[in-house]
């Protein structure tokens, strides 16, 4: 049974709250949708849901400055996937949310159904970056590209078997069978690739080793189990 979709919304323009409301239910018609306009309330929000499949979320709201609110939710909630979406379009803020941890950034002059393609790319795992920060993203893709090799190659040898195995579709209950282990063991390796990979889902760790040479990562350069 698929289950419903949960998006926070998290701004303080309730025109631009009604817009969001709007491309959210277009995107996922049965979706479950919480409007705050605070990062406290935002936070109070994500507690009581849950589960929230998407923040997005404004970088200027009352009481904040600068990155603060998108810096409290990333340490407060790492696994939940957050898009910034602002008015600003400066690709060095475009890139320093990406940086901190951001899925996306949305710019709100946006049309509604770049809106959704863009939603509906990043609750596939996908990191978004508006137009404006390409160029800024090309400068950086072989820095990114180091540290995710980094990361993948601090994997253990155990570890990456079971990222293959994610990578095949695998539930964990599946992969537990597979490796003669207790589905808690596969539980605990995938929340530590989660983190040493910096993925918020087993999507976006698919999407991830995509764009990495993996064979050959998982061949030499894995640490001992």
């Amino acid at each position: 049974m698929t289950r419903t979709m949960r998006f926070l919304i998290v701004e303080d323009h309730p025109l631009f709250r009604r817009a969001l409301r709007a491309v959210l239910e277009a995107t996922a018609a049965d979706a479950e949708i919480f409007e705050v306009a605070t990062i406290s309330d935002a936070v109070e929000a994500i507690e009581s849901a849950g589960r929230i499949n998407l923040v997005l979320l404004d970088l200027h709201l009352p009481g904040t400055k600068d990155f603060y609110g998108l810096l409290e939710l990333r340490k407060r909630f790492p696994r939940v996937p957050i898009a910034v979406v602002s008015s600003l379009d400066d690709p060095e803020i475009v890139r320093e949310a990406l940086r901190i941890g951001a899925s996306g950034f949305i710019p709100k002059s946006f049309k509604k159904q770049d809106f959704q393609r863009v939603i509906s790319e990043i609750l596939s795992g996908e990191v978004y970056a508006p137009p404006c920060a390409r160029q800024l993203e090309d400068d950086g893709s072989v820095n990114e590209r180091d540290e995710l090799l980094a990361g993948l190659k601090s994997l253990t040898r155990r570890q990456l078997t079971v990222l293959q195995k994610i990578r095949e579709g695998k539930p964990n209950r599946e992969i537990a069978a597979d490796l003669g282990v207790r589905e808690t063991t596969v539980k605990a390796h995938v929340s530590d690739i989660l983190d040493k990979l910096n993925a918020f889902s087993r999507t976006q760790l698919v999407a991830i080793v995509k764009r990495l040479d993996f064979d050959k990562v998982a061949s030499n350069g894995a640490r001992p189990a």
